[in-house]
């Protein structure tokens, strides 16, 4: 690690404990992990991460030092919130959206609560998208945008204390999770913010954070009628189909494999009556890319298509025993050693295939083995036009590690590539076709443009080129 690393590594280093020093002093926070158990839980992470996450060739610093830094504040932690908030930046390190913390020897709502608003980030502002009675507001806040938090300007605050910690692949991605820690605290502490409301008025507002169980028993307060809000945040099944005049949209929440059989009744009321179809994956965060494979059979009239490529690590000790010296096992010995596979055939049923327009919408929460079925389709002449914005860019056949009191962790272990032009799309996201972008001022009007833009492509209809 050269000298520019390891000043930047220090610098980040630094920013790893701000926040939850004064909260330990507030009131008593759970403490199962010993020094042992934190010293196992970090070594186990550092030790898979360094045999099996597959993008080990990007990092720009030493992940021995790393874990040698953080080694040090982990036995220095004093209680288990503490202790996980350190792991998780150190898995944001590695960014990439299928390597994180996935859940702590603690419940989330058992610690914290979050203030009586849900919010919702657009181009790097943030907007009230929903408030609850006890927030002290009405209706006329709806959709006003946070310009302070604790007196410091919004988008300062959230780099300073939310992004270092969030695990994902994209700067763009941080931003936007970034969405889900603003509010949130011990019960009963406050979150002090100005805002900027829909008709240009200034207000501070001093909230408490006691809502957090109201949302979790499904209470909802006012907030705006954006139908991708409320797919996001409402109740319902993975998949459903509802109807925009003579159009069917197909709405998806995750791709899960208990669904496929319902794929030939919905399919068939497609082909029966539809004028066009919409794919709504704006609000998929993925699951079984087999749903995925399904749903190609449906949508695409041809017998077979590419699967796309992937490559994973390899370990072998004899190799890495050898690298030291021989310079054909060099890659086993600096743990660089991968196997590429080359795209397969995904056979498909042409019979099934409705012949009905039809039109993917895509976005910023398409995510995983969403991902995946883009790929497929992406790169095929005159395939259904992707519409919407870019997708989140985090995909990879994660590796799920067990931690101690419950907690675990994932690793990603794949790469995928687009089938013809060998690509890679994790971080990047794969680009829409047509980018539509919603505004503040639909979410609050409720004006659904990306779901216009589709249905005056389905009177009008044309399929795409391949891009």
């Amino acid at each position: 690690m050269n000298m520019k690393q390891k000043t930047a590594l220090t610098l980040i280093l630094a920013l790893m404990m701000p926040l939850f020093g004064t909260v330990a002093d507030a009131r008593r926070l759970p403490e199962l992990y010993t020094q042992a158990e934190k010293a196992a839980a970090l070594s186990t992470l550092w030790s898979e991460i360094k045999y099996n996450f597959v993008f080990i060739d990007r990092l720009d610093f030493d992940i021995d030092s790393l874990y040698n830094d953080c080694m040090e504040k982990a036995l220095d932690t004093k209680n288990d919130v503490e202790f996980f908030r350190l792991l998780k930046r150190f898995m944001a390190h590695f960014n990439d959206g299928h390597t994180d913390i996935l859940s702590y020897s603690f419940k989330w709502d058992d610690v914290f609560d979050s203030a009586p608003i849900w919010t919702e980030e657009i181009d790097r502002r943030y907007y009230i998208s929903t408030l609850y009675e006890s927030s002290g507001l009405d209706a006329s806040a709806i959709g006003a945008e946070i310009i302070e938090i604790d007196g410091i300007p919004t988008l300062e605050y959230v780099e300073k204390n939310y992004l270092p910690y969030i695990q994902t692949g994209s700067e763009r991605m941080r931003y936007h999770l970034a969405q889900y820690e603003i509010g949130t605290g011990l019960p009963g502490s406050r979150f002090r913010a100005t805002l900027r409301l829909p008709d240009g008025e200034i207000r501070k507002v001093n909230m408490r954070n006691n809502s957090g169980r109201l949302k979790a028993k499904g209470r909802r307060g006012q907030g705006w009628k954006w139908p991708g809000a409320i797919l996001r945040t409402g109740g319902g099944e993975n998949v459903s189909l509802d109807w925009i005049d003579s159009t069917a949209v197909l709405a998806f929440r995750k791709f899960d494999d208990e669904d496929i059989h319902k794929f030939d009744s919905l399919f068939h009321a497609v082909g029966d009556s539809a004028s066009g179809l919409v794919i709504d994956l704006r609000q998929c965060s993925g699951g079984s890319s087999v749903v995925g494979d399904s749903l190609l059979r449906y949508i695409i009239d041809r017998p077979e298509i590419l699967s796309g490529g992937w490559k994973t690590r390899i370990n072998n000790a004899y190799g890495r025993a050898q690298g030291n010296w021989r310079e054909e096992y060099r890659d086993f010995y600096e743990y660089d050693a991968f196997r590429e596979y080359p795209s397969d055939t995904i056979r498909l049923s042409p019979d099934k295939a409705v012949s009905c327009p039809v039109v993917i919408l895509a976005g910023i929460g398409t995510a995983s083995a969403c991902e995946t079925f883009l790929m497929r389709i992406k790169e095929l002449d005159g395939h259904p036009p992707i519409v919407g914005e870019r997708t989140e860019g985090s995909t990879g056949a994660p590796l799920v590690i067990d931690l101690p009191h419950g907690a675990c962790a994932r690793i990603c272990t794949i790469s995928h590539s687009f089938p013809e032009s060998g690509r890679e799309f994790v971080n990047e996201g794969i680009e829409p076709d047509i980018e539509v972008r919603a505004t503040a001022g639909d979410h609050i009007s409720g004006h659904d443009r990306v779901m216009e833009y589709a249905l005056k492509r389905i009177c009008s209809w044309s399929r795409v080129e391949p891009q």
